[in-house]
């Protein structure tokens, strides 16, 4: 139903870029919901995702099994679920998104108990079940509040702004930070959000830019910037969800958003070194949130790898290193050591880089690898490190690739306030036309003193295959996964 109603808003307001193929809606059909009601045969209780197995007897006295997924541990863990809130021999009621082509999966979300408890895997205990909702879809009555194409365009809405926006929400609140390009090409404004092309249009000083983007959730969202360049020179204006849910049924509420001049994109200052202390470990600045933009300005060969993809080929999705890019971007502590010719870069207990910062090059015999072979660099305070010898991976669960040709220049550096920025650009030309750009904002974490490990068994994701019976289209695919 999402796609549908995609397609309904596209034909109102233009063109986007190819739909994107994402975790969640390659197995379950959002807006289909269900209940069904058996005895749990078997848990998995492991990262990449919970998994559960439930006995499902029919009217007629025939048996199925059902293969029922929810979140990570962490993100169980934060809503109040536990191991052992569901165990092997449990009787329940388990409401959720069906699977799509009427296969026996559900993703759950929300569990009844015999003795009529409601715990939800996102919500914690609820009163009743969730009502059942448009999640992550737009109303086909939408329409666009500015004519497709320019009218009489203002010309300083050319250049590149940084927009920051409370509409887009996140686990933990606060604004959200984008890049916003405006070029214009054979007279007409163009738009890119990090890089990546979406549709603009303009009557005057007054704009709408539409924004695909996704949450933490793998669910997908079309969301509009309407606004104005102001006397000022800023934009301003609504960020609008056109009335779509959130995972947790909850209603998008619309927000401002504001637009700054930026001049120094994507430069590193031409400054003497002056090298700063990194050391540390970061998460996730709370109020500099990123999102994931769904497509990007791919080549035909990038283009047909993402129409190509499935979830199976995606190495985070069995417990192997999702590569440089994504690591970059999981909801995992980094932590920042200094030694005398390198810096180690480490994403929570499994993911170490090392930065080589003495012109060191790369040896004959080395091979390529998820993480690259990275040199760095300081520009004034500004530390600039190129990584190459990747390994092919993919940038998110979208299937966005990585070829073994790709360069990702990254620059950390701390603002006014004390974050931490590890701006990054993906130069992969034999997949993308324009480079993407991904935000990277981090702040210190001096009260975590120890970083655990994130334990991940790759068990579900075969379990789940050979149940489906596609263990064999999973090996036949093992060139997807170099």
């Amino acid at each position: 139903m999402h796609r549908i109603l995609l397609a309904l808003l596209l034909i109102s307001i233009g063109p986007l870029p190819a739909s994107a193929h994402h975790a969640f809606s390659a197995d379950y059909e959002a807006g289909n919901e269900g209940t069904i009601e058996g005895i749990v045969l078997e848990v998995i209780y492991r990262n990449p995702h919970a998994r559960y197995y439930l006995e499902v007897v029919n009217t007629d006295g025939t048996s199925e099994t059902w293969d029922l997924q929810t979140m990570n541990l962490m993100a169980l863990g934060r809503s109040g679920w536990k191991k052992d809130t569901l165990e092997v021999g449990d009787k329940v009621k388990v409401y959720g998104t069906l699977g799509r082509d009427n296969s026996k999966k559900m993703y759950m979300e929300a569990v009844t108990f015999a003795d009529g408890r409601i715990i939800s895997p996102t919500r914690g205990v609820l009163e009743a079940l969730p009502d059942s909702g448009t999640e992550g879809e737009l109303p086909a009555s939408y329409v666009a509040s500015l004519a497709p194409g320019a009218i009489d365009v203002d010309q300083r809405f050319y250049g590149e702004w940084t927009v920051v926006t409370s509409g887009i929400p996140s686990v933990r609140g606060g604004d959200t930070y984008l890049h916003l390009t405006i070029e214009e090409h054979d007279g007409q404004p163009v738009a890119f959000i990090y890089n990546g092309p979406v549709p603009i249009r303009i009557d005057g000083s007054n704009f709408e830019v539409d924004l695909d983007w996704a949450s933490g959730f793998d669910k997908e969202f079309l969301s509009t910037f309407h606004g104005r360049i102001n006397d000022d020179g800023q934009l301003e204006g609504d960020f609008l969800n056109h009335g779509a849910a959130r995972f947790t049924r909850a209603i998008l509420e619309d927000g401002k958003f504001t637009g700054t001049r930026r001049s120094d994109f994507g430069k590193a200052p031409d400054l003497p070194p002056a090298p700063v202390d990194l050391s540390g470990i970061y998460g996730r600045a709370p109020d500099h949130w990123s999102i994931e933009k769904l497509a990007y300005a791919m080549t035909p060969r990038g283009q047909q790898i993402i129409d190509d993809y499935l979830e199976m080929d995606n190495p985070n999705t069995r417990c192997a290193s999702p590569g440089l890019v994504m690591s970059s971007g999981l909801p995992y502590p980094m932590e920042i050591a200094h030694a005398d010719n390198y810096i180690l870069l480490m994403y929570g207990a499994d993911n170490v880089r090392r930065i080589y910062m003495d012109g060191r090059a790369f040896p004959a015999s080395g091979t390529d690898s998820m993480l690259g072979f990275s040199t760095g660099e300081w520009k004034g305070e500004t530390l600039v490190v190129t990584t190459s010898k990747l390994s092919p991976a993919f940038m998110s669960t979208v299937g966005q690739p990585i070829s073994a040709d790709a360069t990702t220049i990254e620059h950390f550096y701390f603002d006014s306030e004390g974050y931490l920025h590890g701006d990054m650009w993906l130069h992969d030309p034999v997949n993308y036309t324009r480079p993407p750009y991904l935000l990277r904002t981090y702040a210190r974490s001096p009260a975590q003193a120890v970083i655990t490990k994130v334990d991940c068994d790759p068990y579900s994701f075969f379990r789940s295959l050979a149940q489906d019976g596609r263990l064999e289209e999973f090996w036949r695919r093992g060139d997807r996964r170099r």
